[in-house]
């Protein structure tokens, strides 16, 4: 027993003084703490505001006057005299993989009009359960979800 605990007390003393160099050399070891460079280039924002020469202007349902909130919480509400509404959003995932998951969940229930895949991304027209236009470019997600067919597109060429 006087031999075993001296060979217990060096075994305790270096475990812990090898735990605490490897601690000690981790620590030294990082890199210094900088920020990210973005890995995709910003991408222009998808709506453009509504001016009153563009609002007013043809033959087919003005927008009506009101508030819009700008900004990445909160989603664009056009409204129209003849009572049709255009509602825009946008979101920017993590990642690409991430946008895409989410437009693979919103396809799931839904009735696909029009598909095509571009350079910059995919726009998908679903006209069920709702008319909405969705616009996928790398992590950012847009849609435009309207009253009708009929709006979306009046609302697309303004």
């Amino acid at each position: 027993m006087e031999r075993l605990l001296p060979r217990i007390w060096v075994f305790v003393l270096a475990f812990g003084l090898g735990i605490s160099i490897s601690a000690i050399w981790r620590i030294y070891t990082l890199p210094a703490f900088s920020i990210p460079a973005p890995a995709e280039p910003f991408i222009e924002p998808l709506i453009e505001p509504v001016s009153e020469s563009t609002a007013t202007s043809g033959e087919g349902p003005r927008l009506v006057e009101g508030s819009h909130k700008c900004g990445a919480a909160h989603q664009q509400v056009y409204d129209y005299d003849d009572g049709g509404w255009v509602v825009a959003r946008c979101r920017k995932f993590k990642s690409a993989s991430a946008a895409t998951r989410e437009v693979e969940t919103r396809l799931l229930d839904a009735t696909i009009t029009e598909w095509s895949v571009t350079e910059e991304g995919e726009e998908i027209l679903l006209t069920a359960p709702g008319t909405v236009r969705i616009r996928k470019k790398g992590r950012l997600l847009c849609e435009l979800e309207a009253s009708s067919l009929y709006h979306l597109n009046w609302f697309e060429k303004r």
